[in-house]
């Protein structure tokens, strides 16, 4: 082969290989290697009186968190006493510095994602210091789809999420500190974003969802602030809502929040409030302006961990010095449809016989992650001739909805009779049953 015909083979094949980079389609469904891995929320590190942050404090979790090696980090607010030239600064006494422990440090910069509090108020500088940061972070470490609320104009840098594995982070700007001060606009957004990533069609295969903003929703040390109606609405209508992560207070708690906490909680989930990684510490339950918590520290600082492993996640509780956890909490959170039944067996006592029963109900709720799809409601067993069922269910049923199956018996001969009501679907424990009882009494005769 000629020099010059070498040339352009070498040519050709190195524009071949260009157009293959360029046509090489996006990976935009969830990420492959991991529903297992480590994260850790912390947050609140401003300074009392002498500085922007409290480097010693903050310097000192940073390692404790390093040696866990977590996949990222979220930061629950108040990230100095004054979100200004300081706080971002190069020098020693800013937030990155710390959160680094030192430069170049120890990495942790690079894979935290911080929210603003009630101290972070000043947007332009916020938004020029991490709307780069915020992508550069998910591209760090591995996150997929990120969505961003651009209805403020944030670019990314107050209020996004992003997938991680099987789980949905996300992160919402609360610059006044309480929940009452989220936004219709925000909720909104939540909910999109929520549905969205939840939808199997999408095949995002999210099984947790972890909501960071810096007030708690239910308060635990005097803050006294109430979520809208509008916000638990939404906490209700999505089933892989595992857990809440918070800072403003400034202990480390953890509450199952549920209708006895928050009226109108149809769907519990787990609130973790992290606000301890330097700014001054509460006393918990300081002000009785409260509800009990399920648990309260507030003698020393630290974070928690949280490992996801598939459908279950667990949060450990480290403080400060700490090389084990003095604190762990597991729940589990399935994106697969699960049922509940409010009875599990009915009793219809003593019915003559040519006569029929009252009805009796049984609610089946669709508890799980996903539509339930039920291909059948039937009476089966030894006696199911004397025993009938009339509902409402359809053939499906969507996440936290509810049907109703009325059943009744009307025997025809005398004695014991037995049946089951028969539910069949596409949960894992399908068909599930109702075990149906009752006795016939002969009829009287002249």
């Amino acid at each position: 082969m000629s020099p010059k015909n070498r040339k352009f083979l070498v040519l050709a094949m190195m524009v071949g290989l260009g157009l293959c980079t360029l046509w090489r389609p996006a990976q935009t469904t969830a990420q492959d290697a991991t529903t297992s891995f480590t994260f850790v929320s912390w947050g609140d590190s401003r300074d009392s009186n002498t500085g922007p942050v409290n480097t010693a404090v903050l310097s000192a979790l940073s390692n404790q968190v390093a040696t866990l090696s977590p996949k990222f980090t979220i930061f629950a607010g108040d990230l100095c006493s004054s979100f200004d030239a300081a706080c971002v600064s190069d020098t020693e006494a800013s937030w990155k510095f710390a959160v680094n422990d030192g430069d170049p440090g120890n990495g942790m910069f690079d894979k935290t994602f911080p929210f603003r509090g009630n101290h972070d108020g000043d947007t332009a500088l916020w938004d020029s210091y991490f709307s780069g940061h915020t992508e550069a972070a998910r591209l760090a470490v591995g996150g997929t789809n990120l969505n961003c609320y651009a209805a403020d104009g944030t670019e990314c840098a107050r209020t996004y999420s992003f997938d991680y594995g099987n789980s949905h982070i996300v992160g919402i700007d609360m610059p006044n500190g309480d929940i009452s001060s989220m936004t219709d606009g925000q909720i909104d957004w939540l909910d999109a974003d929520l549905t969205a990533a939840e939808n199997p069609v999408n095949d995002r295969g999210i099984t947790h969802t972890f909501i960071l903003d810096h007030g708690p929703i239910y308060y635990v040390d005097g803050h006294k602030s109430t979520p809208s109606a509008h916000l638990i609405d939404v906490m209700n209508a999505h089933p892989t809502i595992s857990a809440t992560f918070h800072g403003h207070e400034h202990v480390m708690a953890h509450i199952h929040i549920d209708s006895a906490h928050i009226p109108g909680v149809t769907h519990p989930w787990e609130e973790f409030v992290t606000g301890a990684a330097g700014a001054p510490l509460y006393r918990c339950n300081r002000k009785r302006l409260i509800g009990p918590t399920d648990y309260c520290e507030s003698e020393s600082a630290g974070f928690m961990s949280i490992a996801v492993n598939g459908d279950d996640a667990t949060v450990s509780l480290y403080l400060q010095g700490q090389t084990t956890a003095s604190q762990t909490w597991k729940f589990t959170t399935s994106a697969n449809p699960l049922v509940t039944l409010s009875a599990t067996s009915l009793d219809f006592g003593t019915i003559r016989v040519g006569r029929q029963s009252k009805p009796q109900t049984v609610t089946l709720t669709n508890t799980g992650g996903g539509a339930l799809a039920i291909s059948g409601v039937a009476v089966t067993g030894t006696n199911m001739g004397d025993f009938s069922e009339a509902d409402d269910c359809g053939t499906s049923l969507p996440q936290n909805a509810s049907c109703t199956i009325s059943v009744t018996f009307a025997p025809t001969g005398a004695g014991l009779e037995t049946a089951d009501l028969e539910i069949a679907d596409n949960a894992s424990d399908t068909p599930q049953r109702v075990g149906l009882t009752g006795t016939g009494q002969a009829a009287h005769t002249k």
